[in-house]
């Protein structure tokens, strides 16, 4: 049986067909991957100057910026999630000594900051109950912004770690026999706090102690305490042998009455002695 030409020429042209359909399948497959690589479609719409006030009817604002000014703030607003930290700056850790100096107190905080953002950033500390004498970052001295009665913000210059030291003072009340010191100091997860008093004397609340130290030759009691959040108040003892002076005063007198049929008279000289004197020194009082 012989094959006519045109059923020859029609299976020529089925597989050229075939062959074709599978070329085309292959090209545009490929498509999709080279247009993804030259970025995504943004769709712009022009307004004709003249109908900008139809456009700008309602009530959002709007602010006209320079083509390039757009493009800048278009990069910058392409910023993935993750690239910037939550905050710009830490408190790594803390460390306070805190000398109690009759009524006043001398407090010195060593903290280790960190800027986690190039340019000047701004670290807030809470402060309350202290007078800041001296600031310094890294032997330099520190730029502080009072933004409230009880936040201090620290601008830090550069990025990266650094020390940063404060000296402050704080008043000490005295009542009775007991002496109290209440500050707020800013607080990190790792806060120390070492307490040096002078006398042989006993924290009675306030503060959860972790070590105490009495140093015979100083005359000081040394206290280790827990650090945590929020203001600090702690209520101390005057010493267990008391304070060497005291304010006092020594009052003597004599009463002499003379007594006749028309009068009565009665004469009280007094002598007063006020001073600072030693409480062995005190007379014993007289009924």
């Amino acid at each position: 049986m012989r094959t006519t030409p045109n059923k020859t020429n029609m299976s020529r042209w089925l597989r050229i067909s075939i062959l074709m359909l599978l070329f085309c399948c292959v090209v545009f497959s490929a498509v999709p991957p080279a247009l993804a690589q030259q970025g995504e479609m943004k769709r712009e719409i022009y307004v004709p100057f003249d109908d900008l006030k139809t456009v700008l009817a309602s009530g959002i604002q709007r602010i006209y910026l320079p083509r390039s000014e757009y493009e800048d703030l278009l990069k910058k607003a392409n910023i993935k999630p993750g690239d910037t930290p939550p905050q710009q700056a830490l408190l790594l850790s803390a460390k306070y000594r805190i000398n109690i100096l009759g009524d006043s107190a001398l407090v010195v905080g060593d903290f280790q900051v960190e800027s986690l953002a190039a340019g000047l950033q701004q670290l807030p500390l809470g402060f309350s109950g202290v007078s800041i004498l001296d600031a310094a970052v890294d032997e330099n001295a520190a730029s502080l912004v009072r933004d409230s009665e009880q936040l201090v913000r620290l601008l830090l210059p550069s990025i990266g770690k650094s020390q940063v030291k404060f000296s402050m003072s704080a008043a000490v009340q005295h009542a009775a026999a007991e002496q109290t010191l209440t500050v707020l100091l800013p607080h990190a997860a790792n806060s120390k706090i070492d307490l040096i008093v002078p006398g042989n004397i006993e924290i009675k609340s306030g503060a959860s102690v972790l070590k105490r130290t009495i140093d015979e030759e100083q005359n000081v009691t040394r206290f280790e305490l827990m650090a945590k959040p929020g203001p600090l108040q702690i209520t101390m003892s005057l010493n267990n042998k008391r304070l060497k002076t005291e304010e006092i005063v020594v009052a003597r007198n004599v009463l002499v009455a003379e007594l006749t049929q028309a009068i009565s008279l009665l004469y009280a000289p007094v002598c007063l002695r006020m001073g600072f004197v030693s409480q062995d020194d005190v007379p014993p009082a007289s009924p």
